[in-house]
């Protein structure tokens, strides 16, 4: 009950903030302000091709770009785009799928929860999280995204319904 005593609290704040109640001269300065907006992209390409196209399609630098990976693939985290996504002002969002996309979400062989929890992935998730902090910069780590479903062998569906068991597999980064 504290936490959505809490949520609530804050969800009144924001509220409160962005309308007329906070008060005219509040209100004034949000009028005379231009809204800040992001654009994020996803394109079935490297992140430096990302970039590029998005500018030369839309004549914008995206503030965010995402792209996947799964873990069978064994590539490294691309250290160099990363950085150079940086330099553009571009914030690298890494989906970082813990599966094998070729084989089906409930195939033996197939990467499973029980799997990372136990350990088995070790060795790669450190090797993974020695190369996200060697950017030096921020780096946006979207690990077992959608896990709410059965259409990926990280989800709940997946894992005899157990919301814990997918939280207990969320990788820990040292």
């Amino acid at each position: 009950m504290r936490r959505r005593a809490l949520l609530g609290t804050a969800a009144a704040a924001v509220a409160l903030a962005t309308s007329d109640a906070a008060g005219p001269a509040a209100a004034a300065a949000r009028k005379d302000r231009v809204p800040i907006r992001y654009l994020g992209m996803f394109r079935q390409e490297d992140p430096a091709a990302i970039a590029a196209s998005v500018k030369n399609l839309y004549g914008a630098t995206p503030a965010s770009v995402m792209w996947f990976d799964s873990w069978a693939s064994g590539r490294a985290f691309p250290l160099d785009e990363a950085r150079m996504l940086w330099r553009r002002g571009i914030m690298p969002h890494y989906t970082w799928e813990p599966w094998n996309t070729a084989l089906g979400p409930n195939d033996p062989g197939q990467i499973h929860l029980t799997d990372v929890i136990d350990g088995t992935w070790d060795r790669y998730i450190r090797a993974r999280a020695e190369e996200f902090a060697a950017v030096r910069l921020p780096i946006l780590v979207r690990w077992g995204h959608e896990f709410n479903g059965s259409w990926y062998p990280w989800g709940i569906a997946n894992n005899n319904a157990d919301p814990v068991a997918v939280r207990a597999g969320v990788p820990a980064c040292p």
